[in-house]
């Protein structure tokens, strides 16, 4: 506490992409040997590529280290392998689980102005995304992303009401839902919505865990209040 009985305002995270900035700066010409804390955060994402779930653990940290796992083969097939390693050796698990796409598209374009990658970080990039590496991981890449040089996606702002708006309108294609939560939370809990009987025009809305446990628990209070019996299969 300050002289004055009042507690320190604690300071704020140091922002993901400064983090890489300052990660990239570690690095020069030569292959040198990583600084303790890099190595012990290389071989934590490691592990975490080799078994993601542990024993142990609650269902939340299984969710954040099968969504940090994701992020990081994500980074590595659209961003390439430097990229992969800063964020392997300068991000915790706990930060990479919370990362947005907004961050990884922020990151893309500062990459982007990078005009000559430091020799050293390319080598301790290729030393761990190997041959070996690559074809033991292929299968856990996303197929979504053809190119690292794929333009940002466009971006349309909506108001929140208008969304509902929106779906309110085909409330009567699509009276009961059914909110898919897989085993240990890969993939995300979805929900998805017929927008007319063709089912040519579908919508998929995404939740995180805690999302979905706030959503369920809400639905459980509201239904014990009318006397509405839960359905579940």
């Amino acid at each position: 506490m300050t002289s004055s009985g009042r507690r320190k305002t604690p300071r704020p995270k140091t922002g993901i992409l400064q983090l890489l900035q300052k990660e990239l700066k570690t690095f020069d010409e030569e292959n040198r040997p990583l600084l303790h804390d890099q190595d012990e955060r290389l071989q934590l994402c490691l592990v975490l590529l080799e078994s993601p779930v542990l024993t142990g653990l609650s269902e939340a940290q299984r969710f954040g280290r099968l969504r940090a796992r994701k992020l990081l083969f994500d980074i590595l097939r659209r961003l390439g392998e430097e990229v992969f390693f800063l964020f392997a050796t300068a991000i915790s698990i706990t930060r990479l689980s919370r990362i947005s796409e907004e961050t990884v598209l922020e990151v893309r374009q500062w990459w982007k102005t990078i005009r000559k990658c430091p020799n050293g970080l390319t080598i301790k990039a290729k030393e761990i995304c190997n041959d070996e590496f690559k074809q033991k991981y292929t299968a856990d890449m996303p197929k979504d992303y053809s190119s690292t040089n794929q333009p940002p996606p466009t971006v349309v702002d909506i108001e929140f009401a208008e969304l509902l708006n929106f779906f309110q309108k085909y409330e009567l294609g699509s009276p009961r839902l059914k909110l898919m939560c897989p085993l240990f939370g890969s993939p995300l809990p979805w929900i998805d919505i017929n927008l007319d009987s063709s089912s040519e025009r579908t919508a998929r809305i995404e939740l995180s865990l805690r999302a979905s446990e706030a959503l369920v628990k809400y639905i459980r209070v509201a239904r014990d209040l009318t006397g509405v019996t839960e359905v579940s299969n």
